[in-house]
């Protein structure tokens, strides 16, 4: 983890977060870009607001779904790598089912996900059909919330993190 941190203080640090941002915004930190897709809901509304940064750089999707796990009362650990990574990371279940308040950890390409890197979102909800709503930040941009949807046969291609 030393090398890491030597790493990332060497190429820049980490990003501050904006002091201003633009755009549709529901919360006081992140922008989120358009509206929860039609037909699906949210358990509690997103609120970037009081997210922090810890081990994960501001805005990245690590960031998000760390903080995102919180506000719903569900717990992900502080070093859990990459969002790739997070599949594997020690002390966690996973499952191909779909499910709701879990960390939907992509492997590195796939669903558009960084190819060194991978990606992570958070479900936000699992219909009765076995669709998924995530939402995401760092798809549209850093620290841009985004939303989207998979149908079930889609869903079930995926690794579900379950947080504690």
């Amino acid at each position: 983890m030393q090398k890491f941190d030597t790493y990332i203080d060497e190429h820049g640090g980490t990003p501050k977060a904006p002091e201003q941002t633009t755009g549709k915004t529901r919360d006081g930190g992140s922008i989120t870009t358009g509206d929860v897709p039609q037909g699906y809901s949210l358990t509690k509304e997103i609120n970037t607001s009081s997210h922090t940064g810890l081990s994960y750089p501001w805005g990245q999707c690590t960031w998000f779904v760390y903080n995102r796990g919180k506000e719903v009362g569900v717990s992900f650990g502080k070093y859990m790598g990459n969002g790739g990574q997070w599949m594997s990371a020690p002390g966690y279940q996973t499952t191909h089912t779909p499910t709701e308040h879990s960390a939907l950890s992509f492997s590195p390409g796939q669903a558009g996900a960084d190819p060194t890197y991978g990606h992570i979102a958070f479900v936000e909800q699992v219909k009765s059909d076995g669709s998924i709503l995530i939402s995401e930040s760092n798809i549209k941009g850093l620290g841009v919330v985004s939303y989207r949807t998979f149908d079930s046969e889609t869903a079930k291609q995926f690794t579900y993190v379950i947080g504690h």
